[in-house]
């Protein structure tokens, strides 16, 4: 039984099973969810531990070592991409998990309860954690803040909670936390002398306020009738409580409450972290808000505008609020974008059809686009994929393909109608005949790009999956167009051929006409000489292998988002307030530009994950991060280079960086070089050397190193005298940590709101290097005041403050940036030479990371699934000719294609990026179909009109040019609007792919028939 002249007998079943997926797809484009861009597991999280009082090297020996030969026991850690830093008193580790791990959830909770474990039996007492962040790859959608100069913190929080219950009633919501929040305390402060001649210990302040701020069961008395508990009252619930405990008393019998021996006041925690909105002076809260995966994320934007302006309502108009990030109304413009380059691509594919072919001919063809993407549509949101970047690139990037089928369809109808055959066995026919072809071509297509969902993995593999299955699933979509539903409508709208006999319409002029009968000429002239035409493809082949060095190479181009990151870097230990005074300088810069619409300053800290490719950095007090929000993507493209070049040198002792959002993976240098071995000072050496190569080199610029020195305090303790007072090296470093860095001790409750009580040394007492030595302790062993000097001297030095590992290895990595105009492979290409002379010592190793690592990794794995495309499109052939020499002749289509890609690159000006190796796959399911309907006619013609297999070679490229052609022009316009509108993604992409299509076809026109009347020469070699 014949499905297609079934479907066309019985054409009510087929064209309303067609119909029915179209309108659901159409109602799938209006209702699926949407992004920016695919949605990326980010396998990775923070271990947190804190070893208050030990430096950078004993956190290292006692905690580092210890975590990471714990952490690398589990298969799911990824070892090469595991790394440490550890400072003093606190060690981070950015755990990455192989890209096979499909729940990573699972996997952290699992590692948790394992690091407990490790604790409890190895880690050394005074480790703090260590602590499991998994919420360190979460993605926020908003980020809402309230700023307010009238109101408190306090109240500042409670108008932050309304809005957060608000919000909750969404269903759509995932996660919602808050940042930015400054607790209240109260400082017990002290003077050390004075405690001496009151003769009160800190331990006996301490012991006071514990006892008499806690809550104990107090039992309950049994009556007759009912039990009745009883509560102990006494608790502190107000600043005075405080003041009045009593700690002792005097030799006279006077009572020594905490307000005769120290100040108590009421105050803001020593701020380590500050946020900012505008530049303003103001308290400032963030509410960060998270979105369930498979909602419409610009739904869920409206839903939550919505809310915000009903809960404006509930808080005072004196907080103001603003929207820091707005993750829908940057989707909602992505889309937006996108979805007019579609429609753009969709038009223009239509137009061309319209002006080559005959009216309803053309219209014929043209149906066939729209339908085939209404299906499409319907068939990914029935397999749960979203509306993105990605998705409708490769919709535009398929729009060619997609009529293909359907052109060949209706041109071998209008042969068949010209030779006489009748229209209903002309329609069925028309598909039948080419169904074999039709399949094998398209399937060539599919497996072309197929590979890259199995060989491509982590964040890139996700990125990109939605492109091959889109391919796939549009080309099988135009498949079932093409043979269920164009005979149809060839046979009710085209009733005769095309052969016209009256003079006056052969005079009429028609551009396929010219096209073909410029091509006729070409193809005689190329057949007669056909070792020449041979030998020109294979220089034209090795031209452009040549020339692929001239296009500048790039792994991933910034992101389009109207907003920028500047960050500040300080010197190490520098304080918090030196970090805000130099951001509060580019904040009177930013604040008077007015394409700036909002910028938020994250002063010790940095913003939440914004975008998928950006990694928050670690609190600390040397850094700062300002998240800039511009009018437009293409204003963001101008100022970011403005205040790269403006804003580097500004501040004199701090490095300033400027940076778009990247697309791809994260990485902190483009171009990083490190050195691994055990020596820290030798790694040191060898970096320095490498950062002189980076200051010589041109067009680089912030070079950091990840090892860095701090100078730090060193208390030397003569142990012997020390002892005989009753003091330990620990007791000392507590008692001196209580005064100089505070001590919470207890706490005072505001109904639900806690204020630390916290117990240190005045201000004026723990300004100097001297007051460290002046400070007076006492132990419960010596009843006696004795100042820390009389036992102890301080030495300031300098030492490592900062080690990174990798792989459970000390690892040195030297980084840096390009300049404006520059590209971190034009630095690197420059750089490596020197790098590569440098002689290490034995047991120490170089490797590069950054995006030379990440670029060497993925492209290795698309060439990977490159030759797995080739191995599969080759079976394919073998399996429908059933013979070697055909499918070797038309994989020699597939270099023809380098020329023209290349080309395309240079005369546009774009980079070989990522997206640009797609194309030159992307083309190869294009010149694999144009050459196998070259080879298959020219076999038909040698069975049917019994002629020579050059003759057949010779008439097969001419009387397949027109739906070579149609289709060639069609797919090559498609992805104009890319280049044009310069999208720096998917530009490269369509410049390989527009160029490398046209300029293949007519090499493949002229080459492959040539090549097949040279090899193909018996007619016993036919497989049928």
């Amino acid at each position: 039984m014949n499905l297609i002249r079934s479907s066309l007998k019985y054409k009510q079943v087929s064209l309303i099973i067609i119909l029915m997926v179209f309108v659901i797809g159409i109602y799938s484009l209006m209702t699926m969810p949407r992004r920016s861009s695919p949605e990326i597991t980010v396998r990775q999280a923070l271990i947190v531990a804190f070893y208050p009082g030990a430096t950078a090297s004993q956190v290292q020996e006692q905690v580092t070592k210890n975590i990471e030969e714990k952490l690398f026991t589990y298969k799911e850690v990824d070892k090469s991409e595991t790394y440490s830093t550890t400072t003093d008193g606190l060690l981070t580790i950015t755990v990455s998990l192989e890209d096979w791990v499909e729940l990573p959830d699972l996997f952290w909770e699992r590692l948790g309860q394992g690091l407990f474990q490790l604790k409890e039996t190895s880690l050394p007492q005074g480790v703090i954690g260590p602590i499991v962040d998994s919420d360190f790859g979460d993605v926020v959608s908003q980020l809402i803040a309230l700023e307010t100069k009238e109101h408190s913190y306090s109240e500042l929080k409670d108008y932050v909670e309304i809005i957060e219950n608000n919000l909750r009633q969404l269903k759509e919501v995932s996660k919602i936390s808050h940042l930015g929040y400054q607790a209240e305390e109260i400082h017990v402060l002290f003077d050390s002398e004075k405690l001496a001649r009151y003769d009160v210990s800190l331990l006996q302040i301490i012991e006071a306020l514990k006892t008499q701020n806690s809550i104990k069961y107090a039992g309950y008395l049994d009556t007759e009738q009912m039990r009745v508990k009883i509560h102990a009252s006494g608790l502190y619930s107000q600043l005075e409580s405080v003041k009045n405990q009593m700690v002792g008393t005097s030799p006279e019998g006077a009572v020594i409450r905490i307000k005769d021996i120290a100040k108590v006041k009421r105050k803001l925690q020593d701020i380590s972290q500050l946020i900012r909105i505008n530049g303003n002076e103001s308290k400032v809260m963030l509410i960060s808000l998270q979105m369930q995966s498979g909602y419409n994320i610009v739904e869920f934007g409206t839903k939550v505008n919505q809310i915000l302006e009903d809960s404006k309502q509930q808080i005072p108009d004196e907080v103001n609020m603003v929207i820091i990030n707005d993750q829908p109304a940057v989707v909602k413009s992505a889309v937006n974008d996108f979805m007019r380059e579609f429609i753009i691509a969709v038009v223009a594919v239509i137009i061309v059809i319209m002006l080559l072919l005959p009216f309803r001919v053309a219209l014929i063809a043209a149906f066939s686009i729209p339908v085939s993407i209404g299906m499409t549509f319907t068939f990914l949101n029935l397999f749960g994929y979203e509306l993105q970047q990605v998705s409708l690139a490769s919709l535009i990037v398929v729009l060619g393909m997609v009529v293909d089928n359907a052109v060949v369809v209706i041109d071998n109808y209008i042969d068949k109608l010209d030779s006489g055959m009748k229209r209903f066995d002309a329609a069925w026919k028309s598909a039948t005949e080419f169904s074999i072809s039709l399949f094998s071509s398209t399937l060539s297509i599919i497996v072309a790009f197929l590979p890259l969902v199995f060989m491509l993995s982590g964040a890139t593999g996700q990125f990109l999956i939605t492109l091959p299955v889109t391919v796939a699933i549009s080309m099988s979509c135009s498949l079932v167009v093409a043979f269920f539903m164009t005979p149809f409508l060839a046979y009710v709208f085209i009733r005769k051929g095309l052969k016209k006999d009256d003079a006056k319409a052969k005079k009429k002029f028609n551009v396929l006409d010219a096209i073909q009968y410029i091509f006729n000429r070409a193809i005689d002239r190329a057949m007669n000489h056909k070792a020449i035409t041979v030998i020109l493809g294979v220089l034209l082949v090795v031209g452009g292998a040549l020339m692929f060095s001239i296009p500048k190479q790039q792994f991933f181009p910034d992101a389009q988002r109207n907003q920028f990151i500047i960050q500040v870097f300080e010197p190490m230990g520098t304080r918090y307030h030196v970090t805000k005074s130099d951001v509060q300088k580019i904040e009177d810069i930013l604040v008077k530009d007015s394409n700036i619409t909002a910028f938020a300053s994250f002063i010790g800290t940095s913003a939440p994950r914004v975008y998928y490719s950006f990694a928050p950095v670690f609190p600390q007090e040397s850094y700062a991060q300002i998240l800039v929000n511009t009018s437009s993507t293409e204003i963001t493209e101008e100022l970011a280079p403005y205040y790269l070049e403006k804003l580097q040198h500004f501040l004199p002792n701090a490095h300033v960086d400027v940076m778009q959002f990247a697309q791809g993976v994260p990485t902190v240098s483009p171009v990083e070089v490190r050195v691994y071995g055990n020596n820290i000072d030798r790694l040191n050496n060898i970096g320095d050397t490498i950062k002189e190569i980076f200051r010589k080199t041109e067009g680089s610029r912030l070079i950091r190193q990840d090892f860095d020195e701090n100078f730090i305090l060193e208390l030397n303790i003569d142990e012997e005298v020390s002892n005989r007072l009753g003091f330990t090296t620990s007791t000392i470093a507590e008692m001196l940590g209580a005064g100089l860095h505070g001590a919470p001790v207890s706490r005072l409750w505001e109904g639900d709101d806690p204020l630390n009580i916290v117990f240190k040394l005045e201000k004026e007492k723990r300004d100097d290097y001297s007051d460290v030595l002046n400070t007076y302790i006492s132990n419960p062993f010596f009843p006696k005041f004795i100042p820390i000097r009389q036992f102890a001297d301080a030495t300031p030095r300098w030492q490592v403050g900062k080690i990174t590992r990798r792989n459970g290895i000390p690892a040195l990595t030297t980084g840096c940036k390009p300049e404006n105009g520059y590209l971190a492979s034009e630095v690197l290409q420059e750089a490596k030479p020197a790098i590569d002379k440098l002689t290490l010592p034995p047991g120490y190793r170089l490797e590069y990371g950054g995006d030379y690592k990440n670029q060497g990794e993925t492209f290795g794995h698309m060439i990977a699934a490159l030759i797995i495309s080739l191995v599969s499109i080759f079976i394919i052939l073998l399996v429908q000719f059933r013979d070697v020499a055909r499918p070797l002749i038309i994989m020699v289509s597939i270099p023809l294609t380098l020329f023209g890609a290349i080309l395309g690159l240079i005369i546009t000006g774009n980079v070989f990026s990522f997206t640009a190796f797609v194309g030159l796959i992307a083309l190869v399911g294009i010149v694999i179909r144009n050459a196998l309907i070259i080879v298959d006619f020219s076999d038909s013609l040698v069975k049917k009109e019994n002629i020579s297999f050059a003759e057949a070679a010779r008439e097969s490229a001419k009387r397949r040019l027109r739906p070579i052609f149609l289709t060639t022009m069609a797919a090559a316009i498609g992805v104009v609007p890319m280049i044009v509108l310069k999208d720096p993604l998917w530009a490269p992409l369509a410049s390989v792919f527009a160029f490398g299509i046209v300029i293949s076809m007519i090499l493949t026109l002229m080459v492959i028939p040539a090549l097949y009347a040279i090899i193909i020469r018996k007619r016993n070699t036919i497989g049928d």
